[in-house]
């Protein structure tokens, strides 16, 4: 499949994933304007469902309120653009803005279009509290669009809970000191065209939440996307650089990750742990401690993907279960595909958190793949694969190491 159609690929999945029934970006006209120095909170408790308010006319040069806002009807908020038109929260302990259907008997649909939430103010938090930039909870749809989400220290840019749907497109999500995303409970996400940035977590899913995530730069986070709980998450067509681990999934998740580029990341580029199940489509990972690594009792088929530059290629640990398939992993620092244990990893390829150093007790199989041995171009430095039983990975036919206990 083609780049353009992995594009394809992707929209259609965002589309079905959400079902939000947003098939096109429209501007709806202002109803209600909103000036500086007056309250934004007093309009949208006066506003009639279906309003659109728009902070500030054509008469200053720059708008900035100082308000902790509560939406619990279905309205449009719209900023002039991300440098005029700036909210700064009161409260630290409150959520800068909530979305909620828990003060409604009717839908509530929101949008929020073009505002800067700047977190950094509000004073001080008291233990176990959480800043939050954007929360959306209950039954809640939002649509999240144009918006930079920064400086929520100790706490999320935006948070999605309960059963609430959203959208969130063409956002700036950076320097919240825990998550720039956060999914949990049974909220559906879709994420799409936004900067990801200098988070501790770029995007954290957990509970049963679900995701799609399509054409996103995730950089300079702890960890670009994290998976745990029963999770799931679509990944399309996304560029991850300088992470500590580009994506993680452990737990009882699923992980589709197709068309991704991951770099320069510090640690794991993509690794599923625990009872995790995924699929590796056309990726390219380079440049990581660790390619991509598959470890506890997870199971995960990577096909077509292209590793080169990474200390280890892919690397099997634990009872995991990994099918590769017309792969080419070149340029690995130590093996192409190795199986953990010590045969295969010395202690200085062991990372915190790690298993690979437990025997592999699980099952491999693959064909079709070039995984270059040291004397060739784009070789392995310390061999195509360990052990050399492996070897079956580079042929047409394949093959299968089955180290599984008998039933």
């Amino acid at each position: 499949m083609t780049r353009s159609l992995c594009r394809l690929a992707a929209v259609l999945v965002l589309l079905l994933a959400v079902g939000l029934g947003v098939t096109a970006e429209q501007t709806a006209p202002c109803t209600i304007f909103v000036q500086p120095g007056e309250s934004i909170q007093a309009a949208i408790d006066a506003a009639p469902e279906g309003a659109v308010i728009c902070l500030g006319g054509r008469w200053y040069d720059e708008y900035r309120w100082n308000q902790n806002l509560t939406i619990a009807k279905s309205l449009t908020l719209r900023g002039q653009d991300l440098d005029t038109t700036i909210l700064r929260r009161t409260r630290a302990d409150q959520p800068l803005i909530r979305i909620t259907s828990l003060e409604s008997s009717g839908v509530v649909c929101v949008a929020i279009e073009n505002i800067t939430v700047d977190g950094k103010h509000g004073g001080p938090l008291a233990p176990l509290e959480h800043a939050v930039g954007i929360l959306v909870e209950g039954t809640a749809s939002a649509t999240i669009s144009g918006c930079t989400v920064i400086g929520n220290n100790d706490g999320y840019g935006i948070e999605l809970a309960g059963a609430c749907q959203a959208t969130v497109s063409k956002c700036t999500i950076s320097g919240n000191e825990w998550f720039g995303i956060l999914v949990h409970d049974s909220a559906l996400a879709a994420i799409r065209d936004c900067s990801i940035s200098a988070n501790a977590f770029g995007i954290g899913l957990t509970d049963a939440a679900q995701a799609t995530v399509y054409g996103c730069s995730i950089s300079g986070n702890s960890a670009g996307i994290e998976l745990v709980g029963t999770s799931a998450a679509t990944i399309m067509d996304s560029l991850f650089f300088e992470n500590g681990e580009a994506m993680r999934c452990a737990g009882s998740t699923r992980g589709t990750i197709t068309c991704c580029t991951v770099s320069n990341g510090g640690m794991y580029g993509i690794r599923f742990l625990d009872s995790a199940i995924g699929t590796i489509t056309r990726c390219t990972v380079s440049r990581t401690r660790g390619g991509i690594r598959v470890e506890g009792s997870s199971q995960v088929t990577v096909t077509g993907c292209l590793l080169s530059d990474n200390d280890d290629g892919i690397g099997l640990g634990g009872s995991a279960n990994a099918s590769i398939v017309e792969c080419t992993i070149s340029g690995s620092e130590y093996f192409g595909v190795a199986l953990g244990g010590r045969q295969c990893f010395s202690i200085a390829q062991d990372f915190a958190g790690s298993t690979i150093d437990e025997e592999f007790i699980g099952h491999i199989s693959g064909h079709g793949n070039v995984i270059p041995v040291p004397s060739e171009p784009g070789g392995n430095l310390e061999g195509a694969v360990c052990p050399e039983v492996l070897s079956f990975l580079m042929t047409p036919e394949g093959g299968e190491l089955d180290r599984r206990a008998s039933p």
